[in-house]
């Protein structure tokens, strides 16, 4: 009766082949561009923003004026007409054209940013459910295997083969590997209703339970930094801006120039008729006295701001990418641990089924086999964020 026992419990802790690596983030990530809400609505704000910027340009209306004026009956009435228009240097020149199109560009660039931020974040989701769908299938195989012992040692209890300790403890082992169990499941699927909130409400299927291998590490730091110093959306973003506020200024200085009016006018007088030009200036004492002072303060902000930003982002750069190498060390030994850990457990499932060890041996081994487990998925789904991190410019 004893073999019969360990044989079972060889059987039951036999191992399962793992799955293979899937193809899923692309598809995924593309749906999200689509249909996430906040992408839509920035969408439609930027190119309501570009509409504006146009009209920004366009000519001042031209004013039409009538005079009807009454006069002594021996002089007549007086009728005049006139039509003129206000030529804008700033725009005639193409500072405001210019103005208006490197905003358009920012724009742009904004929504670049936006996207990254939001396809990352999501990236990131996916891969805590790849971790999660990873751990879901080893717990399952641990449940599996408990509630299967439990039966076992139930039925060999009621035998007479066991006593109730054994019994009770393979219960116990139940019952924590249920709840386990459940609140990974729990987890995952919180996880996937955030996942669709980010695609616009639509469920995502992501079964996936190995992480794809095809981003690695960059063995040189400084020759990946170059590539994504030149391919980030974040620097491009904040080096536009400067050039925003570098036309910015050199449109104030044209504005700050007078504006001229000039237009037709003609003068209806009874027995008499004046037509001709009329031309005006408007001299610029107080609506811009401090534009230009306040476009050079925001441009010297802007450069300043972009310095900033690039030492930032390189700062956080260098420091993911170190993070990232220490969580590669991590993960390297725990991999190499886990084949140590399992070699011993097969050891312990030997002795099992000839009698030597105790069920009891054979439950805290495979405990720790689990905790294992679960601390290599962990670090497994560090180093891939930590990775996803790096390679955002790519998104």
């Amino acid at each position: 009766m004893r073999k019969t026992l360990y044989f079972g419990i060889l059987l039951l802790f036999a191992a399962a082949p793992a799955a293979a690596a899937q193809d899923w983030l692309e598809g995924i990530l593309s749906g999200i561009e689509e249909n996430n809400r906040e992408l839509s609505a920035l969408r439609s704000r930027i190119e309501a923003d570009k509409c504006g910027y146009k009209a920004e340009i366009a000519l001042e209306d031209p004013e039409f004026g009538f005079d009807y004026l009454w006069g002594n009956p021996d002089q007549g009435n007086r009728k005049d007409f006139s039509i003129t228009q206000t030529l804008d240097l700033a725009l005639l020149f193409g500072s405001k054209g210019k103005l208006a199109k490197t905003r358009a560009e920012l724009s742009d660039l904004e929504y670049k940013v936006e996207r990254q931020r939001i396809l990352l974040e999501a990236n990131k989701l996916c891969l805590e459910i790849i971790y999660r769908n990873a751990l879901d299938r080893e717990l399952g195989r641990n449940l599996s295997q408990a509630d299967s012992l439990k039966l076992l040692m139930e039925k060999l209890y009621n035998e007479g083969s066991i006593g109730r300790k054994d019994c009770g403890e393979a219960a116990l082992s139940a019952t924590l590997a249920r709840s386990e169990y459940n609140r990974n499941r729990i987890e995952r699927d919180n996880l996937l209703a955030a996942l669709a909130g980010m695609n616009g409400g639509e469920p995502v299927q992501l079964n996936a339970t190995e992480f794809a291998e095809s981003e690695m590490l960059p063995a040189d730091f400084a020759g990946w930094y170059s590539e994504a110093e030149d391919a980030s959306p974040v620097l491009a973003y904040v080096a536009q801006q400067v050039n925003v506020s570098g036309q910015a200024l050199k449109t104030g200085k044209i504005a700050n120039a007078p504006k001229l009016t000039a237009g037709y006018m003609s003068e209806l007088v009874t027995g008499s008729e004046f037509r001709g030009l009329t031309l005006g200036v408007t001299i610029p004492l107080w609506s811009v006295k401090n534009n230009v002072r306040q476009a050079k303060a925001s441009y010297d902000a802007s450069v300043k701001y972009q310095e900033d930003a690039a030492a930032r982002y390189y700062t956080a750069m260098l420091q993911a990418y170190s993070r990232a190498q220490g969580l590669l060390d991590v993960l390297t030994d725990l991999e190499s641990s886990m084949d140590e850990a399992e070699a011993t457990l097969r050891a312990v499932e030997r002795r099992c089924a000839l009698g030597e060890s105790p069920v009891m041996e054979l439950l805290v081994e495979r405990s720790l086999y689990t905790t294992l487990m679960k601390n290599t998925l962990e670090a497994r789904l560090d180093y891939h964020q930590a990775l996803a991190d790096l390679n955002a410019f790519k998104l």
